[in-house]
């Protein structure tokens, strides 16, 4: 069996782990549960999704009216073989599913063996005894008029011939001294037997069942061979020793024998029976449980119970071990059942095993990675409702909500007066919807319009119909990246305008949707897409556009330094802080020295001692917090070693907050004199041109060396003088031409009509003669047609935007020389 223990010696070992014991759980009776989905899927079946958002908890429960005359239960055993390995519950399900013979729900039952696939506890299936009980399991029966019982049921039996009479000993088990098993077709092809017995080939006259006399007749006897075969609706009585003498003098070939399969206590006539355990309610009160693991610990459940007049049955399912759904004990679980008014209701098996079929459809989470395990059987709620003509056309989702421009594809069934599925004619269904809200194709792929609005989908063939209701979201705010930023007239900045809809959520829209301009064309331009160049010392703010009232601004600052210029003369210690890694903290010292060749005749000296061990390198921070003006090409030191092989690294953080380092190439092991330490920027771990300026230096950090070679244990200890950080900006220009000739006053004017089949006429404006470049762009920001490209005289022009070669879609027409002129969005059907 799966995620229960199987002896009981073993919960009393675990129990003593648990730290926390039933009463600390929230009784599920006190928790607040909401439902959120509500669907008949057959007749008297009404299946529910509910949530306890607070816990959290996702249950599905599948309500049964076992008053309704088209309904039936039956259990299925995995592969139709006692012992014959697992299957899916959707598997079993639908091996059950015909016309006429639906399979509308399953869940997994019993807990087995995992190898074997041999259920723990009790099955009866069609009136046949899989397997026998476990001691003190409960099952839950039903007769083919949905009566129903749960109890600690015994199985037993006993076979007349001849007014002889004998107690059958097992179903489907071994065959000991002196017994008579009953073999069906759950054991194989053949009963397996030993040659040392008497075995007789039946057939029942009518349907097989319990607690009823049944009548079969006999087909075959064969003494002394063992092994018998039997098919589907056969058995085999197969006796040894005193067994087999019975069967011997009163069995022959012909004879009609009766056959009593007895299930105590039980209805007369259970043909379908399921075990598991633990029992959680009788007669409508809480039973009660242990402290092991098993009934405390949180997992996913599967549970199954009816009420007190035993007219409603309950399928209930728990995920668990997710972050949506923590699962619950059987404590919580017995509490549920309660809260839903079982009267008698038990535990099946749970974990990875916990599974819910709705019309072919697993409507829980499994926990086994949301994949479904196999198990050893099911239970099944039938419907014999016959299939009839359409009676319900179903449009899904029911509810969507989707950005401009964006699709989803809508999904329609067909279901009789019962709920019973019906194949439908894609070609015979209908769509309609309102221009404003989008545009919708033949095969029920929606796209949503340019523009904010809600409404309905409609869909209908013969006679039926049904709607989708849609929303569609619009941009609410764009945010522009980065808000701040500080470049020269060599280097391009990039910015980023981020569109976010009315429930803020991140959109992407087509480049051509958002427009750029700048406040101060004297100090950078930006292009089309957001790219900005300097042209002069100064500050300008971008301004990024969406729409009218939907914009954002990023400041941009142009500086252009020349040369070299001092960031730190290093003279004096002020402003940093030296700490270390595998170094000896009390002997490394920073301090500020005398030193010859130093810039101004003082320089740090950094005191190290180390010991060397393995896998460890000792580390030396020179820890700071320096503001780099510009945008610098290299930042650079000099140092004068103590002749180890030491190396150098410069830490820097952008004005976004990102942390990158550059590494300075060459070793720093000169003892004579101070060596130039470069670090080009261009070296940096990060992309050179992702960076945000201004920068800060942060840390010069020194990997400290080995003077005399490595040897493990020794100390080494040296001195290293660091002189003038400096920093140095390329050549820059004073001035920068403008990337592109940015025409004024153009404006567009209305489109008739818009939205179109094949082609409309725009008509834009502009205040002087200019030339003009009218480029269409779909929803992609891809180019797909040049509208108009010439020399425009003042005043109003028109042109025609022919389409019939294009799919149907959201497109934009922009000019691509008029600067910040919004987007025309334009919208082609079919």
């Amino acid at each position: 069996m799966t995620d229960s223990p199987r002896h009981p010696h073993v919960l009393l070992m675990l129990g003593v782990l648990l730290l926390m014991g039933p009463a600390a759980r929230p009784a599920a009776a006190q928790v607040e549960y909401d439902t959120v989905a509500v669907q008949t899927v057959g007749p008297g079946m009404v299946h529910r999704r509910i949530v306890a958002p607070a816990v959290p908890w996702s249950i599905d429960v599948l309500e049964i009216d076992l008053k309704n005359p088209y309904l039936r239960l039956e259990t299925v055993k995995s592969n139709d073989l006692r012992a014959g390995g697992r299957e899916t519950t959707s598997s079993m399900a639908a091996r059950r599913n015909a016309p006429g013979h639906w399979a509308v729900g399953a869940i997994n039952a019993d807990f087995f063996n995992l190898g074997s696939g041999e259920t723990t506890g009790l099955q009866i299936t069609a009136g046949e005894v899989v397997h026998r009980e476990a001691p003190d399991h409960p099952a839950i029966g039903f007769t083919p008029d949905n009566r129903a019982t749960l109890a600690r049921a015994v199985v037993g039996g006993m076979v007349r011939a001849r007014r002889a009479s004998l107690t059958i000993n097992g179903y489907n088990e071994a065959r000991a001294t002196d017994q008579i098993i009953l073999y069906n077709r759950y054991i194989g092809a053949r009963t397996g037997t030993n040659a040392a017995g008497t075995e007789a080939r039946i057939r029942p006259l009518t349907a097989w069942t319990t607690n009823d006399t049944l009548r079969a007749v006999v087909e075959a006897v064969e003494n002394g061979v063992g092994n018998m075969s039997l098919a589907a609706g056969q058995a085999v009585l197969s006796g040894h020793g005193t067994a087999a003498a019975f069967l011997q003098a009163n069995v022959r070939v012909g004879d009609t024998l009766k056959v009593f399969q007895r299930v105590s206590p039980g209805l007369r006539g259970i043909t379908e029976m399921v075990g598991g355990n633990p029992l959680l309610v009788r007669d409508g009160a809480p039973l009660g449980l242990s402290n092991s693991p098993f009934d405390v610990g949180r997992n996913p459940r599967t549970a199954v119970g009816f009420n007190a007049d035993t007219t409603r049955l309950y399928f209930v399912t728990v995920d668990g071990r997710q972050a949506l759904s923590a699962g619950m004990s059987n404590y919580e679980l017995r509490d549920f059942l309660l809260r839903l008014g079982v009267a008698q209701g038990f535990n099946l098996d749970g974990g990875g095993s916990t599974t819910m079929v709705v019309r072919g459809r697993i409507v829980n989470a499994p926990s086994d990675s949301g994949v479904e395990r196999p198990v050893a059987n099911a239970l099944v709620a039938i419907s014999t409702a016959p299939l009839g003509p359409v009676a319900l056309l179903q449009a899904t989702p029911t509810y969507t909500k989707l950005f401009i421009g964006r699709t989803v594809q809508l999904r329609v069934t067909a279901s009789d007066a019962f709920f019973n599925p019906i194949a439908l004619d894609p070609a015979r269904l209908v769509y309609r919807v309102d221009a404003r809200l989008g545009s919708i194709s033949a095969t029920g792929l929606f796209t949503a319009g340019t523009e904010a609005a809600e409404g309905y989908v409609r869909v209908s063939t013969d006679g039926r119909s049904d709607s989708v209701r849609v929303v569609v979201k619009g941009v609410g705010r764009l945010a522009l990246t980065p808000a701040r930023a500080l470049t020269d007239t060599s280097r391009v900045v990039q910015l980023r305008a981020r569109a976010y809809d009315t429930d803020g959520i991140e959109q992407s829209v087509p480049a051509a949707a958002v427009t750029y301009r700048v406040t101060d064309a004297s100090v950078g331009a930006v292009t089309p897409t957001g790219a900005f160049r300097g042209r002069a010392a100064g500050t300008t703010l971008v301004i990024a556009s969406y729409a009218p009232g939907i914009a954002d601004t990023a400041s941009v600052a142009v500086e252009l330094p020349a040369g070299p210029r001092v960031l730190d003369p290093l003279d004096a210690v002020d402003g940093w802080r030296l700490t270390g890694a595998n170094v000896d903290t009390a002997a490394t010292r920073l301090t500020s020295a005398e030193a010859s060749g130093a810039s101004g005749g003082r320089a740090f000296r950094v005191h190290y001692r180390f010991t060397q061990t393995q896998n460890a390198v000792g580390l030396v921070y020179l820890n700071t917090d320096l503001p780099v003006g510009g945008v610098p090409d290299s930042i650079n030191f000099r140092l004068r070693s103590d002749g180890a092989n030491h190396r150098a690294f410069l830490d820097f953080t952008d004005d976004t907050g990102a942390a990158f380092t550059v590494g300075v190439p060459r070793p720093a092991n000169d003892s004579t004199a101070f060596a130039y330490m470069p670090g080009a920027l261009v070296r940096a771990t990060l992309p050179f041109e992702t960076l945000v300026f201004p920068i800060r230096l942060t840390r010069v950090r020194i990997q400290l060396g080995y003077k005399g070679g490595v040897v493990a244990g020794k100390v080494y200890e040296g001195d290293l003088y660091l002189d003038q950080i400096r920093v140095t900006y390329p050549a820059t220009a004073t001035a920068a031409a403008p990337s592109e000739a940015v025409p004024t006053a153009f404006a567009f004017g209305p489109s008739r009509p818009n939205p179109f089949r094949g082609a409309t006429t725009v008509s834009f404006e502009v205040s002087r003669a200019q030339a003009v470049h009218l480029v269409l762009y779909d929803a992609l920001g891809r180019a797909v047609a040049t509208v108009y490209d010439g020399v425009a005289g003042p005043g109003e022009h028109r042109v025609r935007v022919d389409a019939s070669g294009l799919p149907a879609g959201l497109y934009y027409l922009r000019p691509t020389t008029a600067g910040a002129v919004r987007p025309l969005a334009l919208v082609l059907l079919r």
